[in-house]
């Protein structure tokens, strides 16, 4: 049985397509008419809500343009992305415009979803008036979706999701665990081509990601992480306000990723602004592997883009360092605009039409992504204008169809004489540098421009004094650093062989590793997983040249340097690294845990106060967190000094107190504070019975919380919950 295809509804029939189009447009007025009158939709709101935003306006726009037979993965990329730049630019013009008129209230939900409806509605009429003659619509065969290697992959993420309710609840990671390893053993399937056809990889690749976002970012009922905190600061402050201040002092007000999205999500799916988080973004963000996907399978054979895809995700994808929403929009974007480059059958129009919305939709998602992307496209650009007159191929740099050894089976190797130069135009990375230096100068103070010019005159300033200096280089810190257990030196060796076999590619991790404060202003950890956006690949033919040296060095045909066993190598060591650097192994051999999804049981209950507080500085927001700090919002005093340790994350987040303003930092040292002050103690230092202190020099200091019981004992308490305590030193 077959129905239509509806990721490629810009194919279809322009009636059919405009009735679906209205009828989802409808369905949200009706909604949200339902919850004026005081009846709540529920998830039905939050459901057709996200399919609106998230995919209407672009395929809207894709129609409008006339771009037809993009294939799935192609036009499920372009319509998301288009969709997100959509809802950024329409929350941009409601705050301008209104803040031109004096109008209350530009980001609510009557001015957004009007706004939005205008704008769906506009561009339905363009595309019926252009492109009214187009029908060839697409199908999808419902036995593929019901069959059993659709049904396996269809399983993960619904196991990751019991997972997490079982960790929440019942403090157990069976289930959890159960994920982790159905997810090692679906990628070996997948990587074999047998088990799991290469037709399913988009499907298995898109599965996966959502089970590793999920089995971290559900973790909890409220949000957790490092930068995360601020950012929902920020849109909780034009939640609150229903206007965007561009004038706050702070880069992270200045993404629209952030400030945008996030509450026009929350406005229009009737989320709290914690799931809308927790839930959307990260639905989201299993698009990048996707697309990543769909760009190796263009350079390499199926299998070689699978496995790539499934290192970037294994390496830090879904890691505590990356709960960070700004940084995962701007590789969404990231990846689209590599998607652009790569796909050569665009007119020049359409082309500049997408490059120029994607890439200003880079520029105002994460200002450090954005600034690794310029660099690459500067680097990418010079060796293309350098090589434009050599021969070309666009499936492999190491010119794989010229080594028997190396050749891929199933490749698609096409010469290509003056086509690189093109992918790549100047015109293209001056227009988004423009747009970034007016962006980030005239918004949030420049606060981003500042950043990236400290980060210059630091790496510039100290290159040839502090090269490769542990101290200063982050990277070369974290190669250096002893592993401390049999585990540790398992995963540490397993990512090592990862960077060895891409090292012809390893220009952004050069500069991670050799220039100092270039990777600590990034964290070296982030700036991989950006790197591997181009990289991964190079990890299956860096096995290739191995293999082929090695057989020529025995000068026998002792190794056959064949894909398959390329192929099945690499596949041993990726799903190597990642049972190690989930967790997984550490947890069936008891070793020390880190994983704070899999080990948080072991970690919270630990007698070690490493452990205790290793788990508490990450998974840092509990119920008790959110009470406390809601209180010292309302009830504490305006303008007070507030003391607390560095897990205290809930006073950003949800007691609306920057960090750096009226913040200062709790340690055992710390013997008095002045009169007027609060202190303030959360659930890692009430329940944990640890301090934590991230100290201005980059060490990180754990003490036990009774040092601080003499202090304590000269303020009142004002405030508990059993699991938050607040002090007050009264005025004298």
């Amino acid at each position: 049985m077959r129905i239509a295809n509806p990721i490629q509804m810009n194919d279809w029939e322009i009636k059919k397509f405009l009735r679906i189009v209205l009828s989802i447009q409808v369905a949200l007025w009706g909604i949200s008419a339902w919850d004026t009158i005081g009846l709540d939709a529920g998830i039905l709101r939050a459901l057709v809500g996200f399919i609106y935003l998230s995919y209407v306006p672009g395929i809207v726009v894709l129609r409008a343009l006339r771009l037809h037979g993009l294939g799935n993965i192609k036009t499920l990329l372009f319509a998301v992305g288009l969709s997100l730049s959509i809802v950024m630019l329409i929350g941009l013009l409601l705050n301008t415009i209104f803040d031109a008129l004096s109008l209350g209230g530009p980001i609510s939900a009557g001015p957004v979803i009007a706004g939005t409806s205008l704008f769906v509605i506009g561009s339905s009429a363009v595309a019926y008036l252009r492109d009214s003659d187009y029908a060839e619509p697409r199908y999808l065969d419902l036995r593929e979706i019901v069959s059993p290697p659709a049904l396996l992959l269809f399983l993960l993420p619904v196991l990751v999701i019991l997972g997490v309710y079982e960790w929440d609840y019942f403090e157990s990671n069976f289930l959890l665990m159960a994920s982790i390893f159905l997810i090692a053993v679906t990628a070996a399937l997948a990587a074999s081509g047998k088990v799991i056809p290469t037709g399913f990889y988009p499907l298995a690749v898109t599965a996966i990601a959502v089970s590793l976002l999920y089995h971290t970012w559900l973790l909890s009922s409220f949000i957790w992480g490092r930068d995360i905190h601020s950012e929902f600061y920020y849109a909780d402050s034009v939640l609150l306000g229903s206007r965007w201040n561009p004038g706050l002092f702070s880069s992270t007000n200045a993404m629209l990723g952030i400030v945008m999205l996030a509450p026009i999500y929350s406005l229009v799916l009737g989320l709290d602004l914690t799931w809308t988080f927790k839930l959307v973004y990260p639905t989201l963000f299993a698009l990048i592997p996707l697309g990543l996907f769909w760009v190796f399978r263009e350079q390499f054979d199926d299998r070689t883009a699978f496995l790539a895809c499934f290192l970037f995700m294994t390496m830090g994808f879904y890691e505590v360092w990356l709960l960070s929403a700004k940084q995962l929009t701007a590789e969404l974007f990231l990846v689209l605009i590599v998607v652009l480059l790569m796909y050569d059958r665009l007119s020049s129009s359409k082309r500049a039409a997408l490059s120029v919305t994607f890439g200003f939709s880079l520029v105002v998602t994460h200002y450090g992504t954005f600034y690794i992307v310029i660099l690459v496209l500067v680097i990418a650009w010079l060796t293309l204008t350098i090589t434009r007159r050599r021969p070309f191929t666009r499936k492999s740099e190491l010119r794989i169809e010229e080594h028997d050894a190396l050749r891929l089976p199933n490749s698609r190797l096409r010469p290509l004489v003056a086509v690189p130069v093109r992918l790549v135009r100047v015109s293209f990375i001056l227009l988004l540098f423009v747009g970034s230096v007016v962006w980030y100068a005239y918004v949030a103070r420049a606060t981003a421009f500042n950043d990236v010019v400290r980060v210059g005159r630091q790496v510039l300033g100290s290159s040839l004094t502090e090269f490769l200096n542990p101290s200063t280089a982050q990277g070369a810190q974290l190669l250096l650093a002893q592993a401390g257990s049999l585990f540790g030196y398992v995963l540490k060796i397993t990512i090592l062989a990862t960077q060895v076999l891409i090292a012809m590619g390893v220009v952004v991790l050069i500069f991670s590793i050799v220039l100092p404060y270039f990777a600590s202003a990034i964290y070296s950890p982030r700036l991989y997983n950006i790197g591997l956006v181009f990289l991964a690949p190079f990890v299956v033919t860096g096995g290739l040249f191995l293999l082929r040296t090695m057989r020529a060095g025995a000068r026998a045909r002792l190794i056959v340097a064949n894909h398959d066993v390329v192929i099945t190598a690499t596949a041993l060591l990726v799903v190597t690294v990642f049972l190690f650097g989930t967790g997984f192994a550490s947890e069936i051999g008891q070793g020390p845990p880190f994983s704070d999804s899999l080990s948080g049981v072991r970690m919270m209950h630990s007698p070690d106060p490493n452990d205790r507080a290793r788990f508490y500085y990450d998974v840092n927001v509990f119920g008790a967190d959110v009470r406390g700090a809601e209180w010292l919002h309302d009830y504490g005093k305006a303008g007070s000094l507030i003391y607390n340790d560095s897990s205290a994350a809930a006073l950003t987040s949800y007691g609306l107190s920057l960090p750096y303003v009226n913040r200062r930092l709790l340690t055992d040292s710390v013997s008095s504070v002045p009169s007027g002050a609060y202190v303030y103690l959360d659930y890692s230092n009430v329940v944990g019975g640890v301090l934590n202190s991230f100290l201005p020099s980059g060490t990180f200091r754990v003490a036990n919380v009774e040092t601080i019981d003499p202090l304590l004992s000269g303020l009142n308490k004002v405030y508990s919950n059993g699991g938050d305590s607040i002090f007050y030193a009264s005025q004298n």
